[in-house]
């Protein structure tokens, strides 16, 4: 329900606000006061393009704002789908900058535009000489046939399992996308595999092979060095061994009951062993390493390949190519698994699609037996609303099986005829601005009882009528105003008298500039509103009797 609407230099508004009530809302006033400024505006909250010459002369910015009462699950749905708070109270507002820039809201948050309408169109539906903001949409004349023959519970079993269908769907073909561009991949995954097996790696394979590589390169030059120790330490005829055994044999003739002595001796001595050791050492290591030409380059070559798969694969050593060997071999095995859930989402899909196609042409068949008695009382309702020759009909077609959408198994034209003999055609071709809004009002009338409809604005809804017909589209409004908001903005004394809340739009001309503002009425103003639009300004006592007595009758 719209509960206010708050406009600020917007045309010859300078600043109002409007507090609109449940049942029927009503707006009046003379011709130029303003009324239709009330409509642009709130056609601007709810996402029409915006243009600049609605900003009031010398006003830097334009302000609307129009708060709801809203607890919809749809409308919550879409708030939460685009990370906006959700709150019984949605408030949105639309600014208009002088300099062109035009900004969204939806509860102080930015939103895009096309969010704006995507909300608005769930919460109102304005209906006027040059638009409807529904009943061109094929889902809306769904709701409508679906209310009307109760299959709002089938409706929402079918799209549940619609919905659960078309994510399997989408997954199954995501799945599919991956295995196709995995099998891409699978004869390239097994020649990496094999090429990294044929080396036959071992863990940190490429430091060792560093290490013989660079004794091999420099096996002359350590043969050279082991020898040059040995002959240092015992072999040379200046060497290391025999001047210790030298040493040792002097401190031992030295060293008669002198401790001290007697341990440097046990040092040297086992110095020289020591000594010795590392010469035998040194001797075999030189004898161990041969300069050896055809292995340096076999290990040169095989540290090369085993370096080049590093820097191809973006590792840095064999120990994480290993890992990475294992990884492309876990890819192989996820191809035949992803095979199998393949299968698996294939029978799901199949089992959603025939619940999908079994609820698809249950929902048709209710929909094909309601279709006269709905024309039928629709016709009647437009009799009464004096379109005493409109024909309406609903061409309802049925899809083949596999063309399932979220609205089942049809396509579906409404087609309409105002006038006697005239052919029926699709409504947006035919229906002229007053027509569409009794058609409107028509149908939403018929289903309110059963159906959650937004709050309705109808402009000017009594175009073309008078006398009795006025009556009944008013008594019509007053019934549908009993399950919904309606905002009408109306010429006639018949369905101003309707009104739970009378608005009267005054365009005040005293100041230099000129100024248009909305008020609430109180029972007596509304008497006096009323008998000027029944004989205009100045009515007599009979006059205001007869405004009075539309009143009372409401």
């Amino acid at each position: 329900m719209l509960q206010a609407l708050k406009i600020k230099n917007y045309a010859i508004i300078d600043s109002t606000e409007i507090e609109f009530g449940i049942g029927l809302n009503v707006i009046t006033g003379e011709t130029g006061a303003g009324k239709s400024i009330i409509l642009g505006a709130l056609g601007l909250v709810l996402g029409e393009r915006s243009d600049q010459k609605s900003i009031k002369p010398g006003a830097e910015k334009l302000v609307v704002e129009a708060c709801f009462n809203s607890s919809d699950a749809f409308i919550n749905g879409l708030l939460i789908a685009n990370d906006l708070d959700v709150s019984t109270q949605l408030i949105l507002r639309r600014e208009l900058n002088a300099n062109g820039k035009s900004r969204a809201f939806v509860n102080d948050t930015p939103v895009g535009l096309q969010l704006l309408k995507e909300i608005g169109i769930q919460l109102i539906d304005v209906v006027s000489q040059h638009q409807t903001l529904q009943l061109f949409d094929q889902r809306i004349q769904f709701q409508l046939l679906d209310a009307y023959a109760g299959n709002l519970s089938l409706v929402q079993a079918y799209q549940q399992q619609f919905n659960q269908y078309k994510f399997v769907e989408k997954s199954l073909n995501a799945l599919k996308e991956q295995i196709a561009h995995a099998i891409q991949e699978e004869s390239y995954l097994h020649y990496l595999i094999e090429e990294i097996e044929d080396l036959n790696l071992m863990p940190n394979e490429e430091e060792q092979l560093e290490a013989e590589i660079s004794m091999l390169s420099n096996a002359e030059q350590i043969q050279q060095l082991c020898a040059q120790g040995t002959d240092l330490i015992e072999n040379g005829d200046f060497n290391v061994v025999d001047q210790l055994n030298k040493i040792l044999g002097a401190i031992q003739h030295a060293s008669k009951g002198l401790e001290v002595l007697l341990q440097l001796a046990e040092r040297i001595q086992s110095n020289i062993v020591d000594l010795k050791d590392i010469s035998a050492e040194l001797t075999a290591v030189g004898m161990d390493i041969v300069p050896d030409a055809q292995a340096l380059e076999l290990k040169e070559q095989r540290l090369g390949k085993i370096l080049s798969l590093l820097k191809k694969h973006r590792v840095s050593n064999s120990t994480e190519l290993i890992a990475h060997l294992e990884s492309k071999k876990q890819a192989l095995q996820e191809i035949d698994q992803l095979n199998l859930q393949v299968a698996e989402l294939e029978t799901t899909l199949l089992q959603y699609r025939t619940s999908c196609t079994e609820l698809a042409f249950k929902l048709n068949a209710s929909r094909k037996s309601k279709l006269n008695h709905f024309e039928h009382e629709i016709e009647t309702l437009l009799s009464e609303l004096s379109i005493p020759h409109a024909k309406f009909k609903i061409e309802l077609t049925e899809l083949e099986s596999s063309q399932l959408t979220l609205l089942g198994i049809n396509k579906i034209n409404y087609y309409f005829s105002a006038n006697k003999g005239a052919p029926l055609a699709p409504i947006h071709q035919v229906a002229s601005g007053g027509e569409m809004s009794r058609l409107m009002l028509s149908l939403k009338a018929l289903v309110a009882e059963k159906i959650a409809l937004p709050s309705i604005v109808f402009d000017e809804i009594d175009t073309g009528i008078s006398g009795e017909a006025a009556l009944k589209v008013g008594a019509v409004m007053k019934k549908l105003a009993k399950q919904q908001q309606i905002i009408a903005i109306t010429h006639l004394p018949q369905i101003a008298g309707k009104a739970d809340n009378h608005y009267l739009v005054k365009k005040d001309q005293s100041a230099e500039v000129v100024n248009t503002s909305i008020v609430l009425l109180s029972k007596e103003q509304r008497v006096i509103e009323i008998a000027r639009m029944i004989s205009g300004e100045n009515a007599g006592e009979a006059i205001l009797k007869a405004a009075n007595e539309l009143i009372n009758n409401n």
